[in-house]
This record gives C-alpha cells, structure tokens and sequence, in this order.
C-alpha cells in the first residue's frame, strides 16, 4: 500500500497489516493508546510527518521496552445520538422538539447515511516509549472528520434555531 499519495488511507488494511508488521519484527502489541500528563514529554505525530510504517520502523528502533501501544476506533454514529435526542438542551436551550423540520431531516439523513460504516476503523492511535519520551501518531480517515465536521455544524443549527432567550 502507498501512503504517499494524496488517495484516502483505509485504516482498516492499515490496522491489520501494522499490526501483523509489529508483531514480525518482536513488538509487543498494547491494544490501548497510553494517556499521558500535560507535562509529560510528548513527540505528537501524524500522517503528514511519517506514515504508520515509517513509524513502525521508528518504534522497532527505538522502543524501550520494545511494545508498541495501538488503538484502532471502530466508527458507531448511534454513540452520538445521546446528545441529539428529544428533549436535548443545547446551551441556547434548543429543544429537539422545537428544531425545523428541515434540519431534523437533515440530522436523520446524516445519521442514516453514516450507518453503512459502521464498523469500520474510523482512528487509530500508536506510541511506544523511548528515553522517557512518549512518541505517539494518531490518523482520523477522512471520511469521519468530514462527518463529524457535518455533525458540529447540524448541531449549531439546532442551538440557534433554538427559542429566543
């Protein structure tokens, strides 16, 4: 797979074949991404730095102790529903209840839109350590900031379409 062209990143075939990667070369895999105190020294990386295997070849190289820590999010747009609901209150205090129709329709045609990628890898975050240094690399597909963006926005609709206060 290339991951220096400009075509979206299928992190599921990336997730399988880092994984089967990390797991060849003696890493140990730790199915979590660590969380780490502001304060703790943090290299923060992404696609546009290194690719997941560029990273891989870093972590093999540098990890002490050798494990690679790998979180791979599987999309669920009902998990965002809660907040939509009737009866949500969003902080101009718009009611579902009093939300156009339109927009309405346009949250429900989101939601039933996005459902077919279910499942499907939507982030994945890597970091090893080395040195006391956490290196992390985290990639989002496209199509997931693209519809969490939609989201944001449909949101804002419902809080300013909201009643007067």
């Amino acid at each position: 797979m290339n991951f220096t062209d400009s075509s979206p990143l299928d992190l599921d075939e990336v997730h399988a074949t880092l994984c089967a990667q990390a797991q060849r070369t003696g890493l140990r895999l730790v199915p979590v991404a660590p969380s780490t105190p502001p304060a703790h020294p943090t290299v923060r990386l992404g696609s546009d730095e290194l690719t997941a295997y560029q990273f891989l070849d870093l972590a093999v190289g540098l990890a002490d102790p050798p494990a690679l820590y790998v979180q791979a999010d599987q999309f669920d747009p009902d998990a965002h529903l809660p907040e939509l609901e009737d009866g949500w209150d969003g902080p101009a205090g718009a009611s579902r209840a009093l939300i156009p129709q339109e927009v309405s329709q346009e949250l429900s045609a989101h939601f039933r839109a996005a459902r077919s990628r279910r499942g499907q890898l939507c982030n994945i975050r890597l970091a090893f350590l080395a040195g006391g240094i956490v290196h992390a690399w985290q990639e989002e597909a496209d199509w997931h900031s693209d519809w969490h963006d939609r989201l944001e926005l449909l949101k804002l609709a419902c809080i300013l379409s909201g009643p007067d206060l």
